[in-house]
């Protein structure tokens, strides 16, 4: 019985005869496919190496224009403290009422939300 139970063992993967055959029938689209995974390969390649070079520009680009506007806002918190000093300066000078030293506040408030 055991005689017409033959298993079938496969192949060796190194067999020569079974890749030649692969290779009648797979051959050129294997290759192919192969040469067209390796030109994804090195598209995708470029392109991260464009995207990293861009990334790389707009960081700094955008580190220079925080830098700017951090500079540009302490200017102007400057030329307020010294607009408030010099205003609370007159109104003591001038000993002014209530109503006059709202108002002025009331200007300096709106410059500082503008």
């Amino acid at each position: 019985m055991s005689e017409n139970k033959k298993k079938a063992t496969p192949a060796a993967a190194g067999d020569p005869k079974i890749e030649a055959i692969k290779d009648i029938i797979f051959g050129d689209t294997i290759k192919e496919i192969e040469q067209e995974f390796d030109d994804t390969q090195s598209l995708i390649q470029q392109h991260k190496a464009a995207v990293e070079q861009q990334l790389s520009t707009l960081k700094s680009t955008m580190d220079e224009m925080v830098k700017e506007l951090r500079q540009d806002l302490d200017k102007h918190v400057a030329t307020l403290k010294e607009e408030m000093t010099q205003k609370f300066g007159e109104l003591q000078n001038s000993s002014a009422d209530r109503s006059a030293l709202g108002k002025m506040l009331e200007d300096i408030g709106k410059k500082l939300q503008s």
